[in-house]
């Protein structure tokens, strides 16, 4: 028994309002029609069905905004309510009821809750509700659903993706969960295989690796019938390899290294010492000219130092004297006070300054205070001008009799503010003498300072220089022992330390080795020989004693390697049997990919089949729909493994066009309404839920294909329970009256009615 929809609740969804639940019956009814103007909510219950059923609604567009997301809340008419959506249905012996709730704090997700008539409910998932009701997803869409916004996309997909679309809506979970196995067990085979042979790969070259090493060190330590003696290299020190017992256990490749380097040292000694000097001179020519300055004017720094308050004094007057500033502080210098003329016009230079900062003050707060006064005096005077029972001829100020009260007023204005003409010739005095004194300050700083320009040029130059360590000077009389003597101001004249600076670098540069010398990073190397082996002392053992050392070594290796070496050779043989099982896996390998693809061919054949059962059914009903269609009736589906092409035939003859391209709206629509009963007239199964779901087909559609159409509907779909919308009248009585011709139970809400009442 299949199942059918009883009743629809709707609260908080676009014109429904959030306070009020608005319920629409169906029970009984083999149709309901929805009409009315557009505008008025038909749209909205069709797509409260599809978000009960679905979670979502297909036209609606959540990408319009650029880079933004547009969620399903605004299609509620408050978002800050819950917005639910009930369904009641019932079979021949059960009722239950499906409730959606989005509360919109989590964006478009939604709860969903099943409950049946003894009390029972509980929360469920999509593909939960989608069991109860038989169906899956895209049998919904395209098999019980006419979006009236979407009537034709469907048609405007491309050929291949129809073909998905339409065999979507087969339940072929079993065949899909084989695909799905073969698809893991090739993937995860063959991944497998790829790892083993890589492992078995990197196996044999790792042992093949060690099989070479091995013989060649063997050949090393083919010393034949020669006796190698035991002789200690190293008397102080316990090097493993400077033992009479050696150590086997050890590889030989760790002796080998602890050897090359302490022969590379001692082969190359001569080298070695030339590229220490060379790169030791380096160092000394990186040594700024400022440096071999302080040096060359130590003597000069050394009094710089313990005199160091006196020349940073003389520095400051200096600066001071460039500026034309002279800070209060300077009266505390010990070269201004040991200076008595000159502190003396300090102090009067400080004193007028004084006065002149003390007349300008008060010459502000006069100003300050005279235009306070006069402020309140106009006020005064405004006043007395407004009262007429004042006499006019008497001052406001101080009561006397006067006869010109307008020009006593601004004459005592004129008096106050010449008041401080006098203040400002005492300005102007002050300001002359200060510039009389600045320039004797500076006539007298310049005496003071010009005898020692030089040396306070050295001296500024000189300072926080670091000077040559021990360790530099120590390296420079190494190549130089006279330098100490050369480089000294009091032998040398001032004029030539840049010469002397010049020859000192090329007298270094002449100590260079011209040859290929060992490179810094090599050279750190060998030094760490040099220090850890030798002390820092050249060498006392040869470079034969070496070779022989190495012999000796390589004597007690002899039998241990070919022990080693014969072992890697039985892994070898053994790697190799592995490898040839291996590719006896890989030939499974393409065996599980022959059979994969056999399957899918198989999965397509089956599609196939499946899309070639409905157009004979599409044909029929397509032609009775568009009846008037002037090429002729009936259109076809044209099927191959990747695609499905909708076509008609015109005089015997294929159209060699997709029916998109020629059809009219109208006629395209009654090609979607034929897909869709063509579908069920194949696909529908026992116990689903038997709903067509038509949101304003016939808008477009003529009168003859609208006759077909309702005629359609009550022959071959009876006991299937039609969900409707039109806004044309007449056809919503044409719709009506056929069911009831044939004894079906119709009802009908006119939307624009209900919108109106509630």
């Amino acid at each position: 028994m299949n199942t059918y929809l009883k009743k629809l609740e709707v609260t908080n969804f676009k014109s429904f309002s959030p306070n009020k639940t608005k319920t629409f019956h169906f029970d009984g009814n083999n149709a309901v029609i929805f009409d009315g103007p557009n505008g008025y909510g038909k749209s909205t219950v069709f797509d409260s069905l599809e978000l009960l059923i679905t979670g979502d609604i297909d036209h609606f567009e959540s990408r319009l905004k650029n880079g933004h997301t547009t969620y399903l809340s605004v299609i509620a008419n408050l978002a800050s309510s819950p917005t639910k959506i009930v369904g009641y249905f019932c079979t021949e012996n059960k009722n239950f009821s499906i409730t959606r709730t989005f509360y919109w704090d989590n964006k478009n997700e939604s709860e969903l809750v099943y409950s049946r008539d003894e009390g029972i409910s509980n929360i469920i998932s999509n593909e939960d509700l989608y069991d109860l009701l038989n169906i899956n997803k895209n049998f919904f869409n395209i098999g019980m659903y006419i979006s009236q916004s979407d009537s034709l996309l469907f048609l405007q997909e491309k050929y291949g993706r129809r073909k998905e679309i339409l065999t979507s809506i087969l339940d072929m979970k079993d065949i899909d969960e084989r695909e799905e196995f073969i698809k893991i067990l090739k993937s995860s085979y063959s991944e497998k295989i790829k790892i083993i042979g890589k492992t078995l790969d990197k196996k044999r070259e790792e042992l093949l690796s060690k099989q070479e090493q091995l013989e060649k060190i063997l050949e090393k330590t083919q010393v034949g019938s020669q006796v190698i003696s035991y002789n200690k290299l190293f008397p102080e020190k316990n090097y493993p390899f400077d033992e009479e017992e050696v150590d086997v256990t050890i590889s030989f490749d760790v002796y080998e290294t602890q050897i090359e380097p302490i022969k590379e040292l001692v082969d190359n000694y001569e080298l070695f010492i030339k590229s220490r000097q060379s790169y030791e001179i380096d160092k000394l020519l990186q040594i700024s000219d400022i440096r071999l300055k302080q040096y060359y004017y130590r003597n000069k720094a050394d009094s710089f130092k313990k005199n160091q308050l006196w020349w940073d004094q003389l520095s400051s007057l200096k600066n001071y004297s460039d500026k034309q500033q002279f800070p209060i502080g300077i009266r505390e210098f010990e070269l201004i006070k040991s200076q008595k003329s000159l502190l003396q016009i300090i102090n009067q230079y400080y004193s007028h300054s004084e006065e002149k900062s003390r007349l300008e003050k008060n010459i502000q707060d006069n100003k300050t205070e005279i235009i306070k006064l006069n402020e309140k005096r106009k006020a005064l005077y405004d006043e007395h001008n407004h009262q007429e029972t004042i006499d006019n001829e008497h001052c406001p100020f101080c009561g006397n009799y006067i006869v010109d009260l307008d020009k006593a007023y601004s004459d005592l204005t004129n008096q106050l503010e010449s008041s401080m003409d006098e203040q400002q010739t005492d300005i102007n005095k002050q300001a002359i003498l200060l510039t009389e004194l600045t320039t004797n300050i500076l006539n007298n700083l310049k005496e003071l300072i010009d005898p020692f320009l030089e040396e306070l040029s050295l001296f500024h130059e000189l300072q926080n220089i670091s000077p040559l360590t021990k360790e530099e000077l120590a390296n420079i009389e190494s190549f130089i022992p006279n330098f100490s003597n050369i480089y000294d101001e009091v032998k040398v004249s001032e004029d030539n330390f840049y010469i002397l600076t010049e020859r000192f670098r090329m007298k270094l540069e002449s100590f260079k080795c011209n040859e290929n010398i060992y490179s810094k990073k090599e050279l750190i190397r060998l030094n760490k020989v040099f220090e850890d082996d030798f002390n820092g002392r050249t060498p006392q053992i040869t470079s034969k004693e070496l070779d022989m050392k190495y012999l000796y070594i390589q004597s007690k290796y002899q039998d241990v390697y070919t022990i080693e070496l014969q072992k890697i050779k039985n892994e070898i043989l053994k790697v190799g049997q592995l490898l040839e099982k291996h590719n006896n896996a890989k030939q499974m390998e393409k065996l599980i990919g022959v059979i994969r693809t056999c399957n899918y061919k198989a999965y397509q054949k089956y599609q196939e089949k499946f899309i070639q059962k409905i157009q004979l059914p599409l044909f029929l009903i397509s032609g009775r729909i568009l009846q008037t269609y002037q090429l002729g009736l009936g259109t076809y589906a044209e099927v191959n493994a990747t695609q499905v092409v909708f076509k008609v035939a015109y005089k015997e003859r294929e159209m060699n066009t997709d029916i998109f391209n020629i059809f009219s709206v109208g006629q395209l629509n009654g090609v979607i309404l034929s897909i869709l009963f063509a579908i069920r007239k194949i696909y529908s199964k026992e116990n689903q839920l038997d709903i067509i779901m038509i949101d304003d087909p016939l808008q477009s559609i003529d009168e003859i294909s609208a006759h077909s159409f309702a005629d359609l509907l009550v022959e071959e779909f009876p006991d299937t329970q039609l969900i409707l919308s039109t806004h044309e009248e007449d056809k919503s009585r044409l719709i009506q009256y056929k069911y009831q011709q044939v004894n079906k139970k119709v009802s009908n809400y006119n939307m624009q009615v209900e919108y109106l009442n509630s």
